[in-house]
């Protein structure tokens, strides 16, 4: 009896050890399957963080990109625009000039414009003047832009006096000294009193700096006025030289604008979106 009793007690302890081991493999599965939920779910938040921070990065890059584009686009609407200024004041019917044009400018020719107005004139389009008109000059086109740049001289009002006092880049002045701007060279004895200039970009950069330094309001050789007859009056014997450098900076404008037509639209455009961006 005693025998069977503990036989009994023996299989209940050992059935009560098989359930509490059932039961933990149950827990640990059951502890198991949550901690993998866990990392799934951590993975999934972490993937969409991780996609949400690349969308966040591709927006701010093309918006970035739409900024620069924008701003592209702008300076060459302001190049354009200066280029169509700069062939209106070419044009020889003032009556019919556009009305983007202030009152001021209405009454302007190329020859009574501020010296320190922008061309909008590119490397391309006076290179494409010198290709139709002096061939001599071909290859400096960028030097002369450069110098805008730098100097904040317009570079027609540069290229025609370089094509004035040096024949279109043919003198012998220009050819042995690299002087293309008749700089130092005083009537009677041009060529030994001409300065001489390691390169004809140099000559070109000295006549900018000089132009923006001695011949504007203050400066040593001042005519009265930051425009080619105020230079005139120190600069050149001839007192037509100033009518004769806009009458080459009229032919350097039409040569180098390729289609005008399409220039006066954009610049009329522009006009009128500064009209309504001021009324609104």
């Amino acid at each position: 009896m005693k025998r069977i009793h503990m036989e009994r007690l023996v299989f209940l302890f050992f059935s009560m050890v098989i359930m509490f081991v059932v039961l933990y493999i149950a827990n640990q599965a059951d502890t198991i399957r949550n901690q993998e939920e866990k990392v799934k779910k951590a993975e999934y938040l972490f993937d969409i963080e991780e996609k949400y921070e690349h969308e966040v990065e591709v927006r701010k890059q093309v918006e970035i990109e739409n900024d620069n584009i924008k701003k592209e686009n702008e300076v060459l609407t302001d190049l354009l625009f200066n280029q169509s200024r700069m062939y209106e004041f070419a044009a020889i019917h003032k009556s019919s000039r556009s009305n983007y044009l202030s009152r001021s400018e209405q009454q302007m020719t190329l020859g009574t414009i501020p010296l320190s107005m922008p061309s909008g004139f590119t490397t391309q389009n006076l290179e494409r003047a010198f290709s139709k008109l002096y061939p001599a000059m071909s290859g400096l086109g960028a030097s002369f832009v450069l110098a805008e740049e730098l100097y904040g001289v317009n570079c027609i009002v540069l290229v025609s006096i370089a094509i004035l006092e040096s024949g279109g880049g043919t003198s012998k002045i220009a050819k042995r000294k690299n002087n293309l701007c008749g700089l130092g060279a005083y009537d009677g004895l041009e060529y030994i009193s001409a300065l001489k200039f390691e390169s004809r970009a140099d000559s070109i950069f000295f006549l900018a700096e000089l132009l923006s330094t001695k011949h504007v309001p203050g400066g040593k050789h001042y005519g009265g006025s930051y425009d080619l007859n105020g230079v005139n009056k120190k600069y050149a014997s001839d007192p037509k030289w100033a009518s004769k450098v806009e009458q080459i900076m009229g032919k350097i404008v039409v040569a180098g604008i390729d289609n005008p037509e399409q220039l006066i639209e954009i610049a009329n455009i522009k006009y009128v979106e500064g009209i309504n961006n001021v009324q609104s």
